[in-house]
């Protein structure tokens, strides 16, 4: 992308996460020819408007809070098809124990409801009495 660009010391990539109303995260990766000063003003100005602008130092083959996410998934799935524990209690498991500690980074409220069945409602993949 920088090799088309008038300007490539001033191009980078900034991906903030949906829902982006409530979601702060916004990872911030520039190209081999972008300046260091670009890099700071692009993570000035997404904390300025209340954003949580992480640098990575380098564009990885996917997001990387994307990559953690569905590292969690694939582990509980693998444990659901164990027989470690059904759907309910590896929603709940996430939900009352790590969700809660990652929710609660600085956060005055928690809840225990999933942010996608809060923001999307119940579908097939979320409800509590899925079966896997």
């Amino acid at each position: 992308m920088q090799a088309e660009c008038r300007r490539p010391e001033r191009t980078l990539i900034g991906h903030p996460f949906n829902p982006p109303h409530i979601i702060p995260l916004v990872e911030v990766v520039g190209g081999t020819k972008t300046a260091a000063e670009t890099i700071r003003d692009a993570m000035s100005f997404y904390a300025a408007i209340g954003k949580k602008p992480i640098h990575l130092k380098k564009k990885p083959p996917a997001h990387v809070a994307n990559r953690l996410q569905a590292a969690l998934y694939r582990e509980v799935v693998h444990l659901i098809e164990q027989g470690v524990l059904d759907v309910a209690d590896s929603d709940d498991a996430v939900s009352w124990g790590p969700g809660l500690r990652w929710g609660c980074r600085s956060r005055s409220t928690c809840s225990s409801t999933s942010l996608s069945a809060r923001c999307t409602g119940p579908t097939e993949g979320n409800r509590r009495d899925a079966t896997p």
